[in-house]
Parts: structure tokens; C-alpha cells; sequence
């Protein structure tokens, strides 16, 4: 096993030493990679070379919020947080930035009051970070003040980095830049409002330019579900609408939330694609069909880096589905399941577990 995690951190060294691009990321329309429809392609992230005076092993700076876990204590509706990482920009009314968009309402969804909410990004290994962009919502509802809190992976203090009013309107050219940790090693930074203006308030993205430190980037706690810190790069088609009260994106499968994931309507032909920004040591993934509402799969195929596949069958009454692989587990950065004999065109995933190697 430490022989295969050496194997991976030796590759991406050799891959990360040959990129010299300028140092910062500069925010694109898809703030990294969007995932799309896997019938029309999807741009790749902005990257460049970086290192870190502290010691840590050079790395390859690129919007590092797609491959981190998100939670916040609340959100309004269906406003999500796992939407700060999407890659996707939400615009104008409520209707059309809300399922693109992590929005707290005040006096609704358990809110109080916005100031002092805040969300959280984390990550499965210690990470390097440069800087961050925040993107207010396109509306006139505005975050005017705020802190960032990055958390040491030695347990030593960072004082918290302020950050003033977010541009109006929420969209490409809108970010405000906010300082990172300099050289320090973190794992995890809040991001809290303290003060708003308006009803409501919250991020239609969050950009984290940075990277994980190669050289400990396999130090994966076993207990981690690793597809909460990928990336949906594309899928065959979502049901981005309301229905039954919330949205079915594509984004919703790895977000391990009860009677919420991701909707097909391709029937036998749905697929879906996840990425890793640095490869992991895998031995096993876990699928969980859609429960009630639509069909079913009773077949999948799941393909590792577009060269090896494994597939597994199960009953119509199981609603769960385990593919383990060889024994010593997988060097894995980029995974596609296929869901094959379907019963209906609409069904989908609810949950992705994918388990790092002992």
C-alpha cells in the first residue's frame, strides 16, 4: 500500500514540475471546470506552478474549492452549499441564481440572523493557499463585511484575514480577492459574514486558489468518503428543475443528503463523471439508487480513468450497490459510472461513497 501512494505522489510530482504558467488563477466563466452534459464538452481549470517557502513540496496552483468537502449550519430552500463549489455562476431573480447559489434568508430556515453565519471548506489532506475569490449574489442584497478563518494542520493560530463589501452583481468579473494563508499548511477555512445588508444574503461561488501538498496528498484518513472532495465534471443530463421540492443537479450525488441527489432522464444511457485534482488510492465505491420517485438501476459499470472498468448487478428491491476493487486498491483520478439496465428513463444516484486504501 505505501508502496502504491508513493507510486502516485512521484507522478503528480513529475506532472506539476512541467507546468510554468503564470501564479494566479484568474477566474474563468466556469470558475475551473464546469460540469456539463457529456454531449458538449467541459472546460478545464486554469493552473500554474507554485511553491511554498515553508518546506512543502511544490505544487500546482488551480481552484482547489471543486475538490473540497462544503457545509454550512443552514441554507434557504434549496440554496444549497455545496453550490459554492459547482463551478457555476447563478444569475438574475431568486428563481434562476437559487439552485446555482448558497443563500440564508433571515427570519426563514431556522435564520436568525445572517451575521455570524458561515460556511466551511475542507479538505482530505493539507493544502497550500494562495488566495480566494468570493462572489456576492446578483442581487442588491450584499455581504458588506466578512472574516476568513484558515485552520493550521499543526494546530498553530493564523489571525483571521477581514475582507470588505463583495462587488455588486455576482457574476465573472465580480470577485473580490481575499489573501490565503501564505505558507502555512491548513485544512480546512471558514468563510463568515459579519455583516449584510438586506434579507437575505450568501455566495453564488467560492474560488480557492492553491493546491494540496503533493508529498502528503495520499495521507487520507480511511474514514473519509472521498467523493465528498471531487469534482462532477460531466454527466449525461440533470433535472436542474424544481420538482417535489428541491432540484435534481448532478452535483446532488455527492452530497450524502437523505431523498436529495442527482436525476437522469437518459434512462440505460445515464452516466456521470467525477474528478480528483490529485490521484487517491481507492479500494471500493458504494452507489445508492434514487428512492420512491422514478426508476431504477439494477446494473453499473464503473470505469477508472478511462482505461479499466468493474461491474456489478444488484435486486430491484436493493438500493445499494458495492464495486471493491483489486486488492491493494486503485491509483484513481478520474471515475465514470454508467448506470446500465434501467427500469424507466428518470433515475439517479443519492449518494457516492468512495473509500481510500487502508
Amino acid at each position: 500500500m505505501n508502496e502504491l501512494k508513493q507510486i502516485l505522489t512521484i507522478g503528480f510530482l513529475a506532472v506539476g514540475l512541467s507546468n510554468c504558467l503564470p501564479e494566479e488563477v484568474a477566474p474563468t466563466p466556469c470558475i475551473g471546470s464546469c460540469g456539463s452534459s457529456s454531449s458538449s464538452s467541459s472546460s478545464s481549470s486554469s493552473s500554474s506552478s507554485s511553491s511554498s517557502s515553508s518546506g512543502s513540496t511544490t505544487g500546482v496552483v488551480t481552484n482547489i474549492a471543486r475538490f473540497a468537502k462544503v457545509e454550512a449550519a443552514h441554507y434557504s430552500e434549496s440554496s444549497f452549499p455545496i453550490h459554492v463549489k459547482d463551478g457555476q455562476l447563478g444569475s438574475g431573480d431568486w428563481a434562476g441564481f437559487r439552485p446555482y447559489a448558497w443563500v440564508l434568508r433571515e427570519g426563514h430556515d431556522n435564520v436568525t440572523s445572517i451575521d455570524n453565519e458561515k460556511i466551511t471548506l475542507s479538505w482530505s489532506t493539507p493544502t497550500i493557499i494562495k488566495n480566494v475569490v468570493l462572489f456576492d449574489l446578483p442581487s442588491d442584497h450584499r455581504i458588506q463585511r466578512g472574516e476568513i478563518h484558515f485552520h493550521a494542520t499543526d494546530g498553530s493560530y493564523i489571525p483571521p484575514v477581514p475582507f470588505g463589501e463583495l462587488p455588486d452583481g455576482g457574476l465573472i468579473n465580480d470577485g473580490l480577492t481575499v489573501n490565503g494563508a501564505g505558507t502555512k499548511e491548513v485544512d480546512s477555512m471558514e468563510v463568515r459574514i459579519t455583516q449584510h445588508h438586506g434579507d437575505h444574503a450568501g455566495f453564488n461561488e467560492i474560488q480557492v486558489n492553491g493546491y494540496r501538498v503533493p508529498s502528503k496528498a495520499q495521507e487520507v484518513s480511511t474514514d473519509k468518503n472521498l467523493a465528498l472532495y471531487s469534482m462532477v465534471s460531466s454527466f449525461s443530463s440533470e433535472q436542474n428543475y424544481r420538482e417535489y421540492g428541491t432540484y435534481w443537479r448532478a452535483i446532488y450525488s455527492i452530497m450524502g443528503t437523505p431523498n436529495i441527489g442527482w436525476l437522469s432522464s437518459n434512462g440505460a444511457n445515464s452516466n456521470i463523471t467525477y474528478e480528483f485534482d490529485q490521484p487517491y488510492c481507492i479500494k471500493k465505491i458504494k452507489l445508492r439508487d434514487l428512492i420512491g420517485f422514478w426508476g431504477f438501476f439494477t446494473s453499473a459499470k464503473v470505469i477508472l480513468n478511462d482505461l479499466e472498468s468493474f461491474e456489478a448487478t444488484k435486486a430491484n428491491n436493493v438500493y445499494e450497490m458495492e464495486l471493491p476493487f483489486a486488492d491493494k486498491g486503485k491509483a484513481v483520478k478520474k471515475i465514470r459510472i454508467d448506470l446500465n439496465q434501467t427500469t424507466g428513463s428518470e433515475l439517479g444516484l443519492s449518494n457516492v461513497i468512495m473509500t481510500p486504501c487502508d
